[in-house]
């Protein structure tokens, strides 16, 4: 187990409402254990390959500006091909 350090943060009530019921369901052994939980889930998500929001609303104005349909059965095809070869790569 890695050392320990604690600290005092700041959080919406709701957030907080949200932590304290998730513990006492008891998917969390204590406030501390569901702040870790959510800062590795936020760690990873900083790290994925995934291109960030602004990416995101940029690409979908382009395709909306270019105005060329796209059949969805292609769309999808190369989705699951690209699905299969990160499976494949695992």
């Amino acid at each position: 187990m890695s050392e320990t350090e604690q600290i005092t943060v700041s959080l919406p009530r709701d957030v907080v409402e949200r932590v304290r019921r998730a513990v006492q369901a008891g998917e969390y052994a204590s406030v501390a254990e569901a702040v870790e939980a959510a800062v590795i889930l936020w760690d990873a998500g900083q790290h994925a390959d995934e291109p960030d929001t602004e990416t995101l609303r940029r690409l979908v104005a382009e395709g909306l500006a270019n105005g060329e349909p796209i059949d969805t059965d292609d769309v999808f095809s190369a989705l699951n091909a690209r699905l299969a070869k990160l499976r494949a790569a695992e």
